[in-house]
């Protein structure tokens, strides 16, 4: 006898768009500027080999592919700001800009405003695939201040506040 090998949990079959979003992020700051970056599982654009010769099949046909990027004029609002672009290769971005963020707080310091985003991939009139989440405003920065001859402090500032963190994580 071998022991468990093979598959020991449930098993299922998942179903993908052929075009898709594969990857969604985004980066902030406390002015409201949202840069939303989309990643597709697909480029426009073929691929060359050394020579510049179009190698192909290694690019899909445009049709009609944009994406339209929103976030949330609100914390948890419905009202959203948007901008839409034509798909120009694998990677997509926009910049959004939200009027008077309001900035995220750890517990105890302040509120947790988060604002939902999405981006939506459009293949002519058809929506083919979407991905979305909450997003927060705020910065992060780690201050490393020579105490000592001895001692290099750690200590965080979140929004420039500097901010006694609880607990521990060290691996």
């Amino acid at each position: 006898d071998m022991g468990g090998y093979g598959i020991w949990k449930d098993v299922y079959l998942s179903g993908e768009n052929k075009y898709r979003i594969d990857d969604l992020y985004y980066r902030t700051s406390n002015d409201g500027w949202v840069t939303m970056f989309a990643e597709l599982n697909y480029n426009v654009r073929p691929m060359r080999d050394y020579d510049g010769a179009v190698i192909e099949g290694t690019n899909s046909e445009i049709q009609g592919d944009k994406i339209v990027f929103s976030v949330a004029t609100e914390p948890f609002g419905t009202e959203y700001k948007t901008g839409e672009l034509e798909v120009t290769g694998a990677k997509n971005f926009v910049n959004l800009k939200v009027d008077n963020p309001k900035l995220w707080w750890p517990n105890g310091y302040g509120e947790q405003p988060l604002y939902p985003y999405k981006a939506e991939l459009f293949r002519g009139c058809v929506k083919v695939s979407e991905k979305s989440g909450r997003l927060a405003f705020r910065t992060v920065e780690l201050i490393e201040e020579v105490k000592d001859e001895k001692t290099l402090g750690f200590e965080f500032a979140i929004n420039g506040e500097r901010i006694f963190l609880k607990g521990s994580n060290w691996v």
